[in-house]
């Protein structure tokens, strides 16, 4: 009975230390697992935000590009009509040469602002242009009336470029 004992003891032993020894692998296998699962997350996660930040540098990079070549255009679009409305004004002769070399540049401002600019920008242009050479041709220019289109095509610039939305009008009594 003793020798009964012993080898249900010894059986009982065996097995509860096996247990112990199999609890304790799994235990430790389990942890590593675990923990190479979130360092496989981690390292994606890492990875993704990465790219994110990448394509997010991208876009404000092209952003401000893209408002930097606006703020040429508009400029370079501009001064040829300031000339004009300085001759105009000014109440100097515009003579069929100058008139010949401003159409030449009306038309590459107008290439420019259909390639460049948003639709409504284009359209305010050329209704400002159409003024122009109306009221040079029948010789009723009125500053007053310019002053209105212009500042209707320079607050169209400023929402196209992104500065500002409201409207530009003139409060002055000049």
């Amino acid at each position: 009975m003793e020798n009964a004992f012993n080898l249900a003891a010894a059986v009982l032993l065996s097995l509860g230390g096996g247990a112990g020894i199999v609890f304790a692998a799994s235990s430790f296998l389990g942890r590593v697992w675990a923990q190479r699962i979130l360092q496989n997350e981690q390292s994606r996660m890492t990875l993704e935000i990465e790219e994110h930040k990448n394509k997010l540098g991208q876009l404000a990079s092209n952003k401000q590009i893209n408002y930097h070549q606006k703020l040429e255009l508009y400029k370079s679009v501009s001064a040829p009509l300031i000339d004009l409305m300085a001759n105009i004004t000014h109440q100097e002769d515009i003579t069929s040469d100058y008139m010949r070399s401003f159409d030449k540049q009306r038309l590459h401002m107008t290439a420019q602002l259909a390639l460049f600019a948003s639709s409504e920008v284009f359209d305010i242009f050329m209704q400002l242009i159409d003024y122009t050479y109306d009221s040079i041709e029948s010789n009723s220019f009125n500053f007053n009336v310019f002053r209105v289109e212009i500042l209707k095509f320079l607050s169209a610039v400023r929402k196209d470029i992104g500065i500002y939305s409201d409207e530009i009008t003139y409060k002055g009594h000049r």
